[in-house]
């Protein structure tokens, strides 16, 4: 719990003096009429709370050098906890997670108008719930008594969302050590997948069984909604249907991860269904490997995302080139705006990874200079290549295939680890895997 309470007391050192900041849990969200999905917090209040109930709110306090730190929490109703189970409730809350107060979130809005008095700023992020924000800012609005007196209301509005950027942007060793733990689940599942998948199976049962590894190793869920996308269904990037017969001949994309923690892993593998490659799709995977491995090897403390993208780029044009796909050279087709290479590959080579997969980070700072890497930065390196089974531009051979590798790459002071080493992906390895019984994997 001190580390939930150290990155507050950071957060509170950041924030204007005299300001008030608020952040508010996800609410329940239903499925159905009373049905409701899983409850997942939202990364940034779990981040600064560890604490994982609907419905919850935050209120950081910094006056006059003062500070303080509320959080508003369902209370205890042995009713309601009948049907929905235990809470913690607010007298525990305080003495647990170590805030100054905790009352009851259904105290919220009667309290408000005191606890923005006095503060001059408010810090609140108000992309992520508007109604939310809005309710906030009318709140503000009523408080005209305070005109005439020596406490006054906030003046100002800061997005809050850039300060939990920056400190969430650096993982602690502990974040490390969470996010190794999901990238190790994640590449045995891979790993499993790739002994499991046979012609005449389906995507979602590969799904299932990765699930199932998820689970069995500890991991609260899937990072993120699972993409097997087997033959030409990989050439679409986001592709969740998963309800396609696994062909002999195919390739299998699978782009999935799980979460530990609440901490994500993002891993891409892509391999023959029959355990192996034919020539053409050897070709292409030959490539984009290449590629991946010329991106590793600009990654140091001080490269800009857009240096990784670059290096995986132009290492595949030149396979492009080489196998026919394009003319001309690799600093032209770099340089052109739009370039035919985009076509193969159209989508980014990494980004930011942690609590969302999709890291809530910036990629560039206030003045519009794009962020570098930094010692505990994770970032995901993803290039591929796709080739639409309806090109008709390109031999037939290649038509059809859709290859995606994907790896969670730690940044250190000197280098960088490999978090998702554990799932197969040179040739030799993922053929091998192939050729394991899955069972042999349990």
């Amino acid at each position: 719990m001190n580390i939930y309470t150290s990155r507050r007391i950071e957060l509170l050192s950041k924030i204007p003096v005299n300001s008030i900041a608020i952040l508010k849990n996800s609410g329940t969200k239903y499925r159905n009429f009373d049905s409701d999905y899983p409850h997942r917090p939202d990364s940034s209040f779990f981040y600064y709370t560890g604490f994982t109930e609907p419905d919850s709110i935050l209120v950081l306090s910094n006056l006059d050098g003062a500070t303080k730190s509320i959080l508003f929490c369902p209370e205890k109703d042995p009713f309601h906890e009948k049907w929905e189970g235990k809470k913690m409730g607010p007298d525990l809350a305080r003495e647990k997670l170590f805030f100054t107060e905790a009352t009851a979130v259904k105290e919220f809005w009667n309290k408000l108008p005191e606890l923005l008095a006095a503060h001059k700023n408010l810090l609140i992020d108000w992309k992520s719930d508007g109604v939310f924000f809005q309710k906030v800012l009318k709140t503000i609005d009523e408080m005209s008594e305070y005109r005439r007196s020596k406490k006054f209301r906030p003046t100002s509005v800061i997005q809050l969302l850039p300060y939990m950027q920056r400190q969430r942007l650096i993982k602690s060793s502990d974040e490390i050590l969470l996010m190794k733990k999901a990238a190790e689940i994640s590449g045995r599942a891979h790993k499993f997948a790739m002994g499991f998948a046979r012609p005449g199976r389906f995507e979602y049962q590969v799904q299932a069984v990765m699930e199932y590894i998820y689970k069995d190793g500890g991991a609260l869920s899937s990072a993120y909604n699972s993409i097997v996308a087997s033959g030409d269904n990989a050439n679409t990037l986001h592709y969740v249907e998963n309800n396609k017969e696994l062909k002999d001949g195919d390739l299998l994309l699978i782009d999935s991860g799980c979460e530990f923690n609440y901490y994500a892993s993002d891993i891409t593998r892509t391999f023959p269904i029959n355990g192996k490659f034919s020539g053409a799709q050897k070709e292409i995977y030959e490539v984009v490997l290449k590629a991946q491995k010329s991106a590793f090897n600009v990654i140091k403390v001080g490269t800009k995302p857009s240096e990784i993208h670059q290096a995986a780029c132009q290492e595949i044009i030149k396979g492009l080139i080489d196998l026919n796909f394009l003319t001309g050279s690799v600093e032209e087709h770099w340089s052109k705006t739009p370039s035919e290479f985009r076509e193969y590959y159209p989508h980014g080579t990494g980004h930011w990874l942690g609590l969302d997969v999709h890291d809530d980070n910036t990629y560039f700072d206030e003045n519009g200079t794009e962020i570098t890497l930094l010692p505990g930065a994770v970032f995901t390196v993803e290039p591929g290549i796709y080739l639409d089974l309806f090109r008709q531009n390109i031999p037939e051979k290649y038509r059809g295939i859709g290859i995606r590798i994907e790896d969670d790459i730690h940044v250190l002071d000197i280098g960088m680890q490999i978090l998702s080493e554990g799932a197969p992906k040179e040739i030799a390895e993922v053929e091998t895997a192939c050729a394991q019984s899955y069972k042999d994997l349990i």
